[in-house]
């Protein structure tokens, strides 16, 4: 009798993924996932991914590093991240085949980070003429920042020896999400009580974004140049009656009542006096 023992049945293999996160930062070269796919068998196994997502096929690829350990490495620097420029994670999945079967799909999330872009003001003169008769002067600020998240601090250098203009206060007037940019406005208040001339006031925003875990050092410097010109000053019209009394003829101890509240003043906020 012919005995025909059966293969022992066909062992998946499996993908084992390190619980770390994968980030990879745009034109920052290739980042790699290093993760580990095995199988009983010990048969040549391939490593794919099985998500279909077009960015990943686009930029991302697996390559063995010697035994059971593979690497997804990503290469990304073309791709254009579709919400501003925030921070997108995307679902990696990958299986591995022994010629024969896939294992389970493995997963792990793949963070897409953009590199910081410095804040910057818009929308805001930046010569401006005002008079003495305006002091306190309210400067409003737009500023937007397309690392949504980071937190923004400002600074600011008067060109003033005297000190004669001063900021009394600096707040902020809201802040907001959109577009993929990060919006707000500040509302600066200079105090130019005993000034009169051109200054330069430098502003200065920075953001709190790192690099290679330092602080960054990312900020934009604008100029303002504020002149503070004298209030002109405003012509001042004499007051004349609306009619030319006639010569009056009094009796010795007759009395006489002259009726002068007819006058006419352009100036609407003068007080009067009458003399005789």
């Amino acid at each position: 009798m012919l005995e025909v023992t059966a293969p022992p049945p066909n062992a998946l293999p499996v993908i084992t993924i390190p619980p770390v996160t994968a980030t990879y930062e745009l034109g920052s070269g290739a980042a790699a996932y290093a993760l580990t796919a095995t199988d009983a068998d010990l048969q040549a196994l391939t490593i794919s991914f099985s998500s279909g997502n077009a960015l990943l096929n686009a930029c991302c690829s697996v390559s063995s590093a010697g035994g059971d350990i593979y690497n997804v490495d990503c290469n990304c620097s073309n791709i254009s991240l579709v919400n501003g420029d925030s921070d997108q994670a995307y679902t990696v999945s990958l299986v591995a085949n022994d010629g024969i079967a896939n294992s389970a799909t493995a997963t792990f999330s793949l963070t897409i980070t953009s590199p910081n872009k410095v804040p910057e003001f818009y929308n805001l003169d930046t010569a401006i003429t005002v008079t003495t008769g305006t002091n306190p002067y309210t400067l409003n600020l737009l500023y937007r920042d397309l690392n949504v998240g980071d937190t923004l601090t400002f600074s600011h250098v008067i060109a003033d020896a005297t000190q004669a203009l001063t900021l009394t206060s600096s707040t902020s007037t809201g802040d907001s999400v959109a577009g993929g940019y990060s919006l707000g406005g500040r509302d600066m208040i200079f105090n130019f009580a005993d000034y009169e001339g051109t200054v330069s006031i430098a502003i200065t925003v920075t953001d709190d974004n790192s690099v290679g875990g330092a602080l960054g050092t990312f900020n934009e410097v604008m100029t303002v140049v504020l002149t503070v010109e004298p209030e002109a000053s405003v012509q001042n019209f004499p007051p004349y009656f609306k009619f030319t009394p006639e010569p009056i003829e009094l009796d010795l101890m007759e009395s006489y009542s002259l009726n002068l509240t007819f006058w006419v003043d352009v100036d609407e906020t003068d007080t009067h006096t009458v003399t005789v």
